[in-house]
């Protein structure tokens, strides 16, 4: 069983590899199966499907349904960290999800805000390994009942360079196995940290929404967004909006009201890292006020 923070999942697998692959990007996670209760039960296994009858492949179950289409068995890792997002953003649109990045830092909640390619989980996986902690480098979970952010704390999905530009970001940097060719190019899997795995139960309180985009060797550009921009902005960004309605809107409108709100371009993570370091500290420090 797996402990995720906002979602619980039991795992049944007899992939080759796959033991040893959950060991090293949730090795800060205990390994319970005593709890009965899980929000879903997932398998991973070898299977065949047509027309690729000769060929080996992986099927994904969730409470017995295969979602999509089987994957080479060589992705078992990569395939069941798609699989649990599938899972999440299904079971969970309870809450208003956002295309987002979330850490906590200083007791501020900060989201990156983005569409993919923006270089929000580089960013994420850099302010890991700088003292943030990581509720998310996919899901902006905005509870709506308090308006809280919830922790779902996976691995940090890195894709092509970025996997070797974390590596070289720091020596603490813990990464599984790197798959090759898939859908979404090279992808391998950073490991949290102790401190936002020991805290997966603790949600954040936003106070930072950045719209993030990476060019590369640019320098740090941060300018403030108006309100109606950032609530158009999140609409954008959500998986669920038009599902939820009038509350996702009252929701994204106080998360807009509540947050300094900022369009940041960077190119360079040892020049962007410092800003928000700045920017979460000083913040808190104006709460206390």
């Amino acid at each position: 069983m797996l402990d995720l923070g906002a979602m619980r999942v039991r795992l049944r697998s007899r992939v080759a590899g796959l033991a040893a692959a959950l060991a090293q990007v949730y090795r800060h996670f205990p390994l319970d199966d005593a709890d009965p209760y899980v929000d879903s039960e997932l398998r991973l296994d070898r299977g065949r499907d047509w027309p690729r009858i000769w060929q080996a492949r992986l099927r994904f179950l969730a409470d017995g349904t295969a979602p999509f289409e089987s994957a080479p068995a060589a992705l078992s890792l990569a395939q069941l960290e798609w699989g649990m997002n599938w899972v999440y953003a299904h079971l969970f649109s309870r809450h208003l999800l956002l295309h987002s990045g979330a850490v906590e830092r200083h007791g501020v909640g900060l989201m990156l805000v983005a569409s993919p390619g923006s270089g929000k989980s580089t960013l994420t996986a850099a302010l890991s390994l700088r003292g943030f902690r990581v509720l998310s480098d996919e899901f902006g979970s905005l509870r709506l009942s308090d308006r809280r952010l919830l922790p779902l704390a996976k691995p940090v999905a890195l894709k092509n360079t970025s996997i070797d530009l974390i590596r070289a970001w720091s020596p603490d940097a813990v990464l599984g196995p790197v798959f090759v060719g898939t859908h979404k190019g090279d992808v391998a899997h950073l490991a949290l940290t102790q401190d936002s795995v020991s805290r997966r139960h603790e949600p954040a309180r936003p106070g930072i929404l950045i719209f993030p985009t990476w060019q590369a060797d640019q320098p740090v550009e941060l300018t403030r967004v108006m309100p109606a921009r950032a609530l158009s902005e999140l609409a954008h960004n959500s998986f669920n909006y038009s599902l939820l309605g009038q509350p996702a809107f009252e929701a994204a409108s106080d998360l807009v009201a509540g947050c300094e709100c900022y369009r940041l371009t960077y190119g360079r993570l040892p020049e962007v890292v410092p800003v928000l370091e700045d920017l979460c500290r000083a913040r808190s420090q104006r709460a206390l006020v």
